[in-house]
């Protein structure tokens, strides 16, 4: 008897390996392509947004050029362009020794209030090109008045209390004759050391036995208290003779105030980089935080305090349920010999205080504070005991700011101040830094700029 086999059989089994074999296989490739795509997106998306570092990081050079390089446009590598019959400065700023991470800045505008445009160039994934991102940031000029009068070197909202033993004068950190290396020098006390009251209401300005080189200024309905018989207001020779007791000199009172205070826009700061607290030893002086050039975000929930060295150009976020709370000996040193200087924006819905706590370089456009919106209803408190008890600029137009002397002897306080309202106490002398009121890199018109708009725009619009 003979068997007969089924080779259709055969072969439909081997059809059927076959086929789900190529089924397998396709699905197989169709997933490594899935996971291929996925990977290369999430390679995209993470050098897309380190664009956005690395833009803001050109953001915050230039910011730091306009505030510490004053009079010097072409400091620290920043070249001249004419474009349109308008000076432009630019600058690129590398971020990787291969060149491949790098940022092109651009300060336009520089007669009036300056914008900044920074273009963020960073390798597309897997070195396929590059990706290119660009922001620009517009300003708006503090410290300055629109009705006539000049900039000043304290503008508040709100009321100003002087105590009996203020003095406020000022100088010029980029003028020879009206300083000394940069630093205030009594010898050469300049009378631009103005104060100016937004307020509506009489008497908000009160002088006791202050002695103000320079002018005051309210609105046209508001005004200055009783002068005390000690107190003088004027140039630096009427000030300086104790015959002028008691009097304002002609002209330097004017009520035609009539300007505004923008509040300070909050900066982009989700992707910064976190400041923790630790310990660091650099010449023999332990610090609790050391921050390089670069933008960084205070912990949730954390404090800052204890010594800081600053060895860049370093931006610092204080998150609104972080806290500032300097004690006796602490100390923001901010080395002068690197360049290096301190932005501070502080987001925080509790009091800051800064006992003691100074920029010891004594150079104020080096460390500027930066009162958030929800700063509102807080105060800042400035208590000191150092050659410069503080030297910076205070930019917080909802805050009030408490500034409080030794019992004897005299505090140095040196910069510029814009608050809500602001309250002083014991022995203290102010310097004003004139540089400070003018719209830096070559703009004549007064006032710090700070940010009024923020936005991602084409690169070929930059």
């Amino acid at each position: 008897m003979k068997i007969k086999l089924s080779s259709r059989n055969a072969g439909s089994v081997l059809l059927a390996t076959f086929g789900t074999a190529f089924v397998v296989g396709l699905g197989l490739a169709s997933y490594m392509t899935l996971v291929s795509n996925q990977n290369t997106s999430v390679e995209r998306s993470q050098q897309w947004n380190a664009a956005i570092a690395v833009a803001e990081a050109g953001v915050e050079e230039a910011f730091s050029h306009i505030n510490v390089d004053s009079g010097y446009p072409t400091a620290n590598g920043w070249t001249a362009q004419v474009v349109n019959s308008k000076t432009n400065y630019t600058k690129r700023r590398d971020f990787s020794a291969d060149g491949s991470n790098y940022c092109l800045v651009t300060i336009s505008n520089v007669t009036a209030a300056p914008v900044i445009f920074s273009q963020a160039i960073v390798p597309a994934p897997f070195k396929q090109g590059k990706l290119s991102r660009t922001v620009r940031v517009t300003t708006t000029l503090t410290g300055q008045s629109t009705g006539g009068t000049a900039a000043v070197g304290i503008l508040t909202k709100g009321a100003i209390n002087l105590g009996s033993d203020f003095l406020i004068d000022s100088y010029d950190s980029t003028d020879p004759t009206k300083s000394t290396n940069g630093k205030y020098d009594a010898a050469k006390k300049q009378a631009n050391g103005s104060l100016a009251s937004m307020s509506s209401l009489p008497g908000q300005v009160t002088i006791a036995d202050s002695k103000i080189y320079g002018h005051m200024y309210t609105t046209a309905t508001g005004s200055y208290g009783a002068v005390g018989s000690h107190a003088r207001v004027g140039d630096v020779a009427f000030v300086s003779n104790v015959a002028n007791d008691g009097t304002v000199e002609a002209g330097y009172w004017s009520n035609d105030l009539n300007t505004t205070i923008p509040d300070v826009v909050p900066p982009a700061y989700q992707l910064w980089t976190t400041a923790t607290s630790g310990s660091t030893t650099v010449g023999g002086v332990t610090y609790q935080y050391v921050l390089g050039s670069g933008n960084y975000q205070l912990a949730s929930g954390a404090t800052l305090k204890g010594k800081i060295l600053v060895q860049g150009n370093a931006t610092l976020y204080i998150p609104q349920n972080g806290r500032i709370q300097f004690g006796s000996g602490d100390v923001i040193k901010i080395d002068s010999t690197l360049g290096a200087s301190l932005n501070m924006y502080n987001a925080s819905s509790t009091d800051v205080v800064m006992k003691d706590c100074s920029n010891d370089s004594g150079f104020p456009a080096r460390f500027t504070y930066y009162g958030l919106p929800t700063t509102a209803g807080t105060k800042i408190t400035l208590t000191g005991s150092g050659a410069y008890a503080y030297a910076g600029v205070i930019y917080a137009p909802n805050q009030k700011l408490v500034l409080t002397g030794s019992s004897s002897g005299n505090e140095d306080f040196v910069g510029a101040i814009t608050v809500d309202n602001f309250t002083m106490s014991g022995h203290t002398y102010m310097h004003i830094d004139e540089s400070l009121l003018r719209a830096q890199v070559g703009n004549p018109s007064g006032g710090m700029p700070v940010i009024n708009s923020y936005a991602e725009v084409a690169s070929s619009s930059f």
